[in-house]
């Protein structure tokens, strides 16, 4: 079975973020003070099941963000402390012992800034990034080399960083050499064919076309375009 071509975007996004979501990232404070700040992120966008890299939020994608201090090797008791967030200079949420927050993203990514107040009398101010993906994607075929033989085959649209809980708020659309073709019935994410030889030449080329779509949101689309060759035994 072959994934087909995902963008490098994903590439990227799992060579710096095959990381469990609740691994943290290690970042200094301050030159000035020891603390350091262990800061997490998750958004809640559809991939598939098998996917183990970091999911990525789109527009106005929910994120839940967190972070510990940690001083002298110890996590460090925060409950008593006021903890302010902001995105993009933005406030978002203050209160006593506030180390985790949810939030909307933005459209071209957020700055989310914390500032943890009278911590050993000091304002310890930390900032850190969030990229914004565009959904993307792939699609499964059951090919190394792009090539099939004649009889029955299912290609599988494996769609990432759709802001939906699952693929029921997805809508998949299939084409075959230019015409519309529906879905398996029972997995629209799912094309299945059956290639007959009937007037064929011994090799042929198929197009099979792909469209996801956010159901409530139409700004949300991704498409993928693969070029099969059917061989004829």
């Amino acid at each position: 079975m072959k994934t087909y071509n995902l963008k490098f975007k994903i590439a990227f996004g799992l060579a710096l973020f095959l990381l469990p979501a609740s691994c943290f990232l290690f970042f200094r404070a301050s030159a000035q003070t020891a603390p350091q700040f262990l800061v997490s992120w998750r958004a809640e966008n559809y991939v598939p099941s098998f996917y183990q890299g970091k999911i990525f939020p789109g527009a106005s994608s929910p994120i839940e963000a967190g972070f510990d201090l940690i001083d002298a090797n110890k996590i460090v008791n925060l409950s008593k402390n006021q903890i302010s967030w902001s995105l993009n200079g933005t406030p978002l949420q203050s209160g006593i012992g506030l180390k985790t927050i949810r939030f909307n993203s933005k459209n071209t990514g957020q700055s989310v800034r914390i500032i943890v107040s009278d911590y050993k009398r000091n304002d310890l101010d930390y900032v850190f990034e969030i990229p914004v993906f565009r959904p993307e994607l792939a699609l499964d075929i059951p090919s190394s080399d792009n090539r099939v033989g004649l009889g029955q085959i299912t290609i599988k649209a494996l769609p990432y960083f759709f802001n939906a809980a699952n693929k029921l708020g997805l809508v998949f659309n299939w084409s075959y050499n230019g015409q519309p073709v529906p879905g398996t019935p029972e997995n629209p994410s799912a094309l299945t064919l059956t290639l007959k030889s009937e007037g064929a030449p011994k090799n042929a080329d198929i197009l099979i076309s792909a469209v996801v779509q956010n159901i409530f949101n139409k700004l949300e689309i991704a498409s993928k375009i693969i070029n099969l060759s059917v061989t004829k035994l």
